[in-house]
């Protein structure tokens, strides 16, 4: 009885620290970040460019996020593609809110 009382707790911690550790990492989905569709002439290294005041990531580091995040293995964009940004829409929004 003792045995099947701790297999018992011990499952319920298990149990426990698998949600809170689920609460604390949430996937890209959750977020709200920007999608843009890719245009004629577009590259990584200029979207980091471009939105470079609305996120804290050195160039490099913005890249290989969207790299990661898109699943852009070759590190190319096509015309038409929808890519997530690591930018909030709503810091994107404050910004240009800020700036009229």
């Amino acid at each position: 009885m003792k045995n099947y009382r701790l297999y018992i707790a011990f499952l319920l911690l298990i149990s426990i620290l698998c949600v809170f550790v689920s609460l604390q990492f949430k996937s890209v989905s959750d977020e709200k970040y920007l999608t843009v569709i890719v245009e004629r002439g577009d590259n990584l290294w200029m979207l980091g460019e471009k939105y470079k005041t609305q996120h804290s990531m050195s160039i490099p580091e913005f890249v290989d996020w969207v790299v990661r995040t898109n699943h852009l293995y070759e590190g190319k964009i096509k015309v038409g593609q929808e890519i997530r940004l690591p930018i909030s829409e709503d810091n994107l929004q404050y910004a240009f809110s800020d700036s009229e």
